[in-house]
């Protein structure tokens, strides 16, 4: 039978006694809501971009087909024409229960 590491033990203890470990088991035992990735995000502006400059509008949404084949509905946030053949988009990302960032 291994030990246990003394710092794991110290941890451990700290989580148990701060009641953290109770709110680690109760995070850790509810489903994670999901979200979409940067790539995804960038993919949804570029394409809601491109639809603005074709159709004159901006669009509302536009609809990502993911690498599962899911097709995701993605809230265009902002668009803005630069130039008459140049515009962006912006899209807000949505990460879910991941804590990123980017």
């Amino acid at each position: 039978m291994r030990s246990v590491p003394a710092e794991l033990k110290v941890e451990e203890n700290f989580l148990a006694s701060s009641g953290a470990l109770c709110i680690l088991r109760f995070f850790m035992k509810r489903k994670l809501k999901t979200g979409f990735t940067t790539g995804t995000a960038a993919a949804a502006a570029a394409k809601g971009a491109l639809r603005y400059l074709l159709e004159g509008n901006m669009p509302s949404r536009v609809m990502i087909e993911l690498l599962t084949g899911d097709k995701l509905a993605i809230p265009i946030h902002r668009c803005e024409r630069l130039a008459e053949d140049e515009a962006k988009c912006t899209v807000i990302k949505d990460a879910g229960d991941d804590p990123d960032v980017t």
